[in-house]
């Protein structure tokens, strides 16, 4: 995932703002199997030149023991800014 601000003077992405980010998983039975969240705040940049971007790699465990649509969800809040990414899995076991 990668939240890039092409507009400089609209961009949430300002230095000193808290970004929360959370990674979760659940089977398809609704149990959620895996979830994390980390809430940071973005520094100031090395290179002002440069537009903001806020870049975020995890590694979500997702123990598989059914066939079914598993759920992956990401969610992000800085600022105002609220989005929420959910995309199904069609697992087959066996």
């Amino acid at each position: 995932m990668c939240v890039i601000a092409e507009d400089e003077h609209d961009s949430v992405l300002e230095p000193g703002i808290q970004v929360t980010l959370s990674f979760g998983a659940t089977s398809p039975s609704g149990e959620t199997l895996f979830y994390n969240q980390s809430t940071n705040t973005l520094p100031a940049k090395k290179d002002p030149s440069l537009p903001h971007r806020l870049q975020a790699v995890a590694q979500i465990p997702l123990p598989v023991n059914a066939t079914g649509i598993y759920t992956l969800t990401i969610e992000l809040s800085a600022g105002d800014l609220r989005q929420r990414w959910s995309r199904p899995l069609n697992v087959r076991v066996g």
